[in-house]
């Protein structure tokens, strides 16, 4: 029992010792604009007039540059997806690509990168 316990304490001292800059507040976020509500368009909107605070934090990182890196990263998979998706939707409507892209144009999702202690996250 007496092992179990230093091993439980070992863990948690552990964790503490090598936490993120993140857990404390000391790093950065990475959201956005949450998906705007109540549009008639099959077209997705985003709602980047909300205060920051309503906006989605989809990552964390120690640094500006992680952050920005990770903004990066985060829009190139946003093109992979709506690639992919375009071919899906060529093929299932028959329809050219370009006849496509022109009805449906790929919308940016509105990103940004803030430190943590940043008052309009609160």
């Amino acid at each position: 029992m007496n092992k179990r316990k230093f091993t439980l304490r070992f863990l948690l001292i552990c964790l503490f010792a090598f936490r993120s800059v993140d857990a404390f507040g000391g790093g950065w976020s990475l959201i956005e604009a949450p998906i705007k509500l109540g549009t008639k368009s099959a077209r997705t909107s985003y709602d980047d007039s909300l205060p920051l605070k309503s906006w989605n934090v989809s990552a964390l990182a120690d640094s500006e540059d992680s952050c920005l890196a990770k903004m990066a990263e985060k829009e190139r998979e946003d093109q992979r997806a709506w690639e992919i998706g375009m071919k899906a939707a060529v093929k299932a409507t028959g329809m050219s690509e370009d006849q496509l892209r022109a009805r449906s144009p790929r919308v940016q999702v509105p990103r940004k990168c803030l430190p943590d202690n940043d008052p309009r996250l609160r």
